[in-house]
């Protein structure tokens, strides 16, 4: 009888979020005392909590605080300049695998598994396996990264992608609000990751109607920096495109989209803007089945991008200095890298070029150009492994997902690839990891269909 109701205790959801919110609260206390103390203790409380509730619940509560975390950190009260919540959802991450493959008794190695992996082996080889703790900062990204990506491809079902596309969505919808009203009334300033709103002549409204000023803010949400924000939204730009055009009745998926399309545009991120373009191009090229649209479609987008906004874009590039400045860093980072062009098989290094070159050169910035970034730091062997794992899923995905959810997937990874050749954020903890686990989506959509009910629910 007593058995009874402590096992009723425990299914009170009150009880069980309170749990859960305890042993957050206090790991997140034992980061500050000491790494290997919340390790610990993240162990200890996650087999407890898997011991009490299901894997699909305990999936959502960490994927929840995954997406969470943007929003946390802009306030004091949370104290994130002395707690690092990215580190405490990343070990929560890897503990989290962990205890799926030893339970589940499965484990896949695939490109995509490999190249993840290489980027932990190049920073142990470039700072050594004792330095872990001292640049801990730069392995954040590929074991959440690695997470993740198992813990959709291989541990989820159906409801748990469904939650996770559902988090992005909102999330998305959130952050796109906060640009708007940043982009213009100058409000909210969150002071702990940008001290005040970026500023320039970038107002794209004031290069085509001349009464508009050319001088805007440009929203960037939560993130440091509106880029960040812009790579976000040139994921889920083409995705709620997708997501819409399947229902195009549905008011809620079209506040959806336009909402997101609003929040990318007064970032005022060119590259945000090509790519997401570019995705709602894809998405139609492929959601086509007859030939003359298809290359109707082609011909228009050649038409806009070469004839409609060829002059615009030139001005404004002229104007804003943005595209030169970055030609000007790639350059310098390329000549730099061919005094020992030996190391270009495998690498410089993860993390090389900004922390030991760029901060001590007259540049303090990012590459801003994810694609020379993987070549220079991870070598031709690390390039070589992101264009295969990158053609071959995307290959498959046309060849044997035939289907619209599929497109919209496919549709923004293209769009967010296309927006890497100007960012930097696919080595971004959020960014970087929301792309790796699109593609384990898409993957997942080519072995289980169930997923696309919701998809096609009104």
């Amino acid at each position: 009888m007593m058995l009874i109701k402590i096992i009723g205790f425990f299914n009170n959801q009150f009880i069980k979020i309170s749990i859960i919110i305890g042993s957050m609260i206090f790991t997140i206390y034992l980061l500050k005392i000491s790494l290997y103390y919340a390790l610990f203790f993240n162990l200890i409380s996650l087999v407890a909590l898997l011991s009490i509730f299901n894997f699909n619940f305990v999936n959502k509560v960490i994927i929840g605080l995954f997406y969470l975390v943007p929003f946390i950190v802009v306030y004091p009260f949370f104290q994130p300049l002395t707690i690092n919540y990215n580190v405490y959802v990343s070990l929560l991450l890897l503990l989290l695998l962990i205890v799926n493959i030893i339970v589940n008794r499965t484990f896949k190695i695939n490109l995509t598994v490999i190249f993840l992996f290489w980027m932990i082996i190049n920073l142990c080889i470039y700072h050594g396996i004792s330095s872990v703790i001292l640049y801990y900062q730069y392995y954040i990204f590929p074991v959440t990264a690695f997470s993740v990506y198992l813990i959709i491809l291989l541990y989820s079902d159906s409801g748990d992608i469904k939650f996770f596309i559902k988090c992005f969505l909102i999330f998305g919808f959130l952050q796109s609000i906060i640009a708007i009203l940043q982009a213009n009334f100058n409000w909210p300033v969150f002071t702990l990751v940008t001290p005040q709103l970026f500023a320039s002549e970038r107002n794209y409204f004031g290069y085509i109607f001349k009464s508009i000023s050319e001088y805007t803010y440009q929203g960037s949400g939560t993130f440091e920096h509106f880029n960040g924000l812009g790579s976000y939204l040139s994921l889920s730009v083409p995705f709620t495109f997708g997501f819409w055009h399947t229902k195009r009745k549905n008011w809620k998926r079209l506040l959806l989209f336009v909402v997101m399309f609003f929040g990318m545009i007064f970032t005022f991120s060119r590259g945000a803007l090509l790519g997401s373009f570019f995705g709602i191009m894809i998405y139609l090229f492929f959601n086509s089945k007859n030939p003359n649209q298809k290359l109707l479609i082609v011909i228009l987008s050649t038409l806009i991008f070469g004839f409609i906004l060829f002059e615009m874009i030139e001005n404004y590039f002229y104007r804003t200095q943005n595209l030169q400045s970055r030609l000007t860093v790639w350059s310098y980072v390329i000549e730099l890298a061919l005094q020992e062009p030996e190391k270009l098989i495998f690498g410089y290094g993860y993390g090389h070029f900004k922390s030991e070159l760029l901060i001590d050169s007259r540049f303090i910035t990012n590459i801003h150009n994810s694609i020379l970034q993987i070549i220079l730091e991870l070598g031709v062997f690390g390039f070589v492994l992101f264009l295969l794992f990158y053609i071959k899923e995307i290959s498959k995905s046309i060849k044997y997902s035939r289907n619209l959810m599929s497109y919209a997937v496919l549709a923004s990874l293209l769009s967010f690839l296309l927006h890497q050749f100007f960012d930097n954020s696919f080595f971004s903890v959020f960014n970087g990891t929301i792309s790796f686990a699109f593609l384990a989506i898409l993957k997942y959509i080519r072995v289980n269909k169930q997923i696309l009910y919701w998809w096609y629910e009104k």
